[in-house]
């Protein structure tokens, strides 16, 4: 086998080991319960690399979540699966930051948190690393849905 076909083939194998290693990390980060009929029984979407889970109505069945670095943390937010551009329903935006961080900013009544808004976040649950919050005035555009997004906000669990 001469060179060029060792590389190509080393290549392809670090492919394959790093597009099962993506799919697997993706899978660990939400799951959905099902029974034998397909009927939902619960779901629930679980983020293992943070530490936390919350429960979902069927409604959000087929939803999408994202994850984006944020000033001081990174922020999970999941998108309703009825949402579209032209009929926006409340996403369930989760702000997650280091225990330090939070510690910081309650030490000083929020003096530096990044936001125009005159209060600091909503504490909603935390482990030993992280706090997990809402910022401030998040439902405040009154998107459809967004009593229930506080409901399931409200009943987050911590997994760590």
């Amino acid at each position: 086998m001469n060179k060029n076909k060792i590389i190509l083939a080393a290549f392809l194998i670090l492919g394959l080991i790093g597009a099962v290693t993506v799919y697997n990390n993706y899978k660990k980060l939400s799951t959905i319960d099902f029974v034998d009929n397909n009927q939902i029984v619960d779901l629930i979407y679980s983020n293992q690399i943070y530490g936390f889970s919350l429960k979902l109505p069927a409604s959000w069945s087929g939803y999408v979540s994202t994850t984006s670095a944020i000033q001081y943390g990174y922020m999970v937010t999941l998108i309703h699966p009825s949402s579209t551009e032209d009929n926006k329903r409340m996403n369930i935006p989760i702000l997650i930051y280091t225990q330090s961080q939070w510690q910081t900013w309650t030490d000083n009544n929020f003096e530096g948190y990044p936001t125009a808004a005159p209060i600091g976040p909503t504490l909603r649950a935390s482990t030993s690393e992280y706090v997990f919050a809402t910022a401030p005035r998040y439902n405040f555009s009154f998107l459809t849905g967004f009593e229930e997004v506080e409901n399931i906000i409200n009943n987050i669990k911590v997994t760590k």
